[in-house]
């Protein structure tokens, strides 16, 4: 589980994510904080069973996630670009 981060990748210019994972089962992402400059916040390559993916701020990111989707229950997410709003 990932609680209450607030970052982004090392160098912003970098095109790394601010979170990435891989290999893992049921992860939980809630709670987190994108900062100005993060292109993506979170990469994932064979993440499988269902987590939680909520109240994570990334209206400053450039893209929530690549791959665009995430096996989790996913709520109260503020999108890159929103004020307020779901990830869907």
């Amino acid at each position: 589980m990932i609680d209450g981060f607030s970052g982004g990748p090392a160098r912003k210019d970098s095109g790394n994510a601010a979170i990435a994972l891989s290999k893992g089962r049921g992860i939980s992402i809630r709670n987190c904080k994108a900062s100005a400059g993060t292109g993506v916040f979170l990469t994932h390559s064979r993440v499988d069973g269902a987590g939680v993916f909520a109240n994570n701020d990334l209206s400053l990111a450039g893209k929530a996630m690549e791959p665009g989707e995430f096996e989790a229950t996913v709520s109260g997410n503020r999108l890159p670009g929103e004020s307020t709003g779901n990830i869907k």
